[in-house]
């Protein structure tokens, strides 16, 4: 949490994050995080047109899974889940969650900012 909040600020962003029950996670799983929501950050700041992100992050222990969802409010942009993903960072971030045996999902449209949701598998 301390590494995306000095992310977040270094960036000149405004992190609201909620974390549940993460313990007891795997170092690879951590730096999967980390690395996505990296990107995340950069991504809403570059593109967004916002200073706001929202993470939350949610550990199910018992059929461990972790959820790591990434909510901006900004412009957004066009996306089809049958198409191409658009730019080089969500294409890494989709390579590293699949990399975990887990799944990247984007909802996003013109005007209505953007949500990504990570699911691995710890």
């Amino acid at each position: 949490l301390t590494s995306l909040k000095e992310y977040s600020e270094m960036l000149g962003l405004q992190l609201h994050c909620h974390v549940n029950t993460l313990t007891n996670i795997s170092p690879q799983t951590e730096e999967t995080l980390w690395r996505i929501a990296q990107e995340a950050m950069m991504n809403c700041k570059k593109h967004s047109g916002q200073d706001k992100i929202d993470i939350a992050i949610d550990f199910n222990q018992d059929k461990q899974i972790i959820q790591m969802s990434i909510t901006d409010q900004g412009v957004g942009f066009n996306y089809s889940p049958s198409v191409f993903l658009p730019s080089h960072g969500l294409r890494n971030m989709r390579q590293r969650a699949e990399r975990r045996n887990g799944t990247m999902e984007i909802t996003t449209s013109e005007g209505e900012g953007t949500k990504i949701i990570i699911r691995l598998f710890n």
